[in-house]
């Protein structure tokens, strides 16, 4: 697969009760794993770290294809995570 760039993150949201922090924009749902995976983020200040991810699919009646996810990584802050983070496969 290679390492690619799943996203630039320009908004997040906390789900404190989940542990989990949403960030966006959508991605296409076919394209990532299913389950939890590891995704490296790379801050505007040049650190990086690898954490855990899963995608999180809305409500759907259709198939997968074309269908928008949202990325959640567990365990973060919105502070973790600030405006501007490149999201980055792993394998």
């Amino acid at each position: 697969m290679g390492r690619h760039l799943l996203l630039v993150v320009e908004e997040t949201l906390l789900l404190a009760a989940r542990q989990r922090l949403m960030v966006a924009p959508f991605l296409d749902a076919s394209t990532l794993p299913a389950g939890e995976f590891t995704v490296e983020l790379l801050k505007p200040d040049g650190s990086s770290a690898n954490v855990q991810a899963l995608a999180i699919v809305p409500f759907s009646a259709g198939p997968l294809t074309g269908a928008r996810a949202h990325l959640a990584l567990v365990g973060l802050t919105r502070q973790d995570v600030p405006i501007g983070t490149t999201i980055w496969t792993t394998e």
